[in-house]
């Protein structure tokens, strides 16, 4: 019995329904299992080395592992939807693991490392090279930078800039998509005009469907947006908001949707990230 929005299901909540309702072909891909396994596996004991660039400084752990997993063209089809490698391990910074998030832990590292290499320089230019009363001098300095270092320090604050750039980056990425899709929608639902109300929903999503296949299929997330799932995810209307009807939903609210389920955070977190307050929020249409 159809519901009533003329769906002929109560909810589109699953990949076999949406993969069904837009006639895709079911098809079971093949990934790089082994291939991914033994590179977790192989992971060896890294190369760590500091390079002086003048304006900039960088810590670099090298590990000597390959990352040719998937085809040369497979690769290229994904990279245009930023799934690369760089993308999902800018995203790992930010989960928490036992105590802090990953980026606390290689951060708060690297920091002390580079406060401790300049203080190991001090020493090596400076203590035991002059006269005793000299030297102890110098010793005296050393303590004071030594101190200085510890007393510098700074708490973190609850989100970091690199965080913020992060979430931001990726925020606009996907909201690029969802304006997208919001715009099929809207155009689908006014070009029906007062039929919408006896037009069923499942052909306004095919029709929306076409108009941005070719543009978001592959996108991380595309079964989230068709399966209807994205949308319940949206914690505001009392969960009503429908891809069919693009009145219940915003763009910016998509695109939350989609970033929640990449960080694995609460829609409501993500909001407070990347709409901390009004007058430094992004566009929200």
């Amino acid at each position: 019995m159809p519901d009533r929005d003329g769906s002929g299901a109560n909810t589109v909540n699953s990949a076999v329904d949406w993969y069904a309702e837009l006639g895709l072909v079911q098809r079971f891909p093949r990934p790089p299992e082994k291939e991914i396994s033994a590179l977790m596996r192989e992971i060896e004991e890294p190369k760590i080395f500091l390079r002086d660039k003048g304006n900039n400084v960088e810590i670099v752990v090298s590990f000597p592992l390959r990352s040719q997993v998937f085809p040369p063209q497979m690769k290229e089809q994904m990279a245009k939807f930023g799934l690369t490698l760089s993308e999902a391990f800018d995203a790992v910074l930010w989960k928490k693991l036992e105590t802090n998030t990953a980026w606390v832990e290689l951060a708060g590292t690297e920091i002390e490392a580079y406060r401790q290499t300049w203080m190991q320089l001090y020493r090596l230019a400076y203590l035991g090279h002059y006269h005793p009363s000299a030297n102890q001098w110098l010793k005296t300095i050393e303590q004071k930078m030594t101190l200085d270092r510890r007393v510098g320090r700074r708490g973190r604050r609850p989100q970091t800039q690199a965080e913020a750039v992060s979430l931001r980056n990726r925020y606009n990425t996907l909201l690029t998509k969802c304006r997208l899709i919001h715009s099929a929608a809207t155009n689908t639902v006014e070009s029906l005009g007062n039929s919408v109300d006896s037009y069923a929903s499942v052909h306004i999503r095919k029709a929306i469907w076409d108009q941005v296949r070719r543009h978001i299929h592959g996108m991380p997330g595309d079964g989230y947006i068709f399966s209807g799932e994205a949308f319940t995810n949206i914690p505001y209307r009392h969960g009503t908001s429908k891809l069919h009807d693009p009145k219940s939903w915003k763009p910016h609210q998509l695109a939350i949707s989609l970033l929640s389920f990449e960080r694995v955070q609460a829609y409501q977190t993500i909001e407070k990230k990347i709409l901390p307050t009004k007058s430094k929020s992004p566009t929200r249409n």
